[in-house]
């Protein structure tokens, strides 16, 4: 076991939890060109919580405390994992680091490449209501991470049982792009101009 976590103020706890994988885990690999591409819930209300905390933007009250419930008690959707478990060949992984670092995850381990829709991302309500005039809002959408829903690829074949999977787990899933044989991932806007990405997630590495 190899890092750990740097923590101040008067109390941490930090906890490590070992455990065995079962016979059919979700894997990180196993996304093919022309895959569709998923994501669970709704993006960026944990990062927009954290940046109302740091002051780089001011939510209203009910905004504030919808978006630190977010930030400070995710809901891991493990009903929905466990049930993609059962389709054919679906990657995923949790959302922690920014929705295209980790995306980037899974088509590095692929060996893929990705083209999202940005116009089809569902953004937290506080976030969209920021889109059109604030960078911060956009970083917490595609960069913002700590939301811990889940992004997934899934043959197009699968879409009726995608859908179904996130009712039975009581959870919206939205198809946000497809996989592409040609590498890189690229952001695609509402008129199919490409976006430039100034950030994708947080770098456990480079801090």
């Amino acid at each position: 076991l190899v890092g750990g976590d740097t923590t101040r103020g008067p109390l941490n706890l930090c906890v490590t939890i070992f455990g065995e994988v079962g016979e059919k885990p979700l894997r990180r690999d196993s996304a093919r060109a022309g895959d569709d591409i998923w994501v669970s819930g709704d993006l960026g209300g944990a990062a927009l919580g954290l940046a109302h905390l740091r002051g780089d933007l001011r939510l209203t009250a009910d905004e504030a405390a919808a978006c630190l419930t977010h930030l400070h008690r995710p809901e891991p959707r493990v009903q929905l994992g466990l049930t993609l478990v059962a389709l054919p060949r679906v990657a995923a992984i949790d959302i922690s680091d920014g929705l295209l670092a980790d995306l980037g995850h899974i088509l590095e381990c692929s060996g893929v490449g990705a083209d999202v829709q940005f116009a089809q991302l569902p953004a937290h309500v506080a976030v969209a209501a920021r889109l059109q005039d604030s960078a911060v809002a956009r970083r917490c959408l595609l960069a913002g991470g700590d939301d811990y829903e889940l992004c997934f690829t899934a043959p197009p074949a699968s879409m009726a049982d995608v859908i179904a999977a996130g009712t039975a787990a009581g959870v919206t899933v939205r198809r946000i792009g497809r996989i592409a044989v040609e590498p890189g991932l690229r952001l695609f806007g509402v008129d199919g101009e490409t976006l430039q990405i100034e950030e994708r997630g947080f770098d456990h590495f480079n801090t």
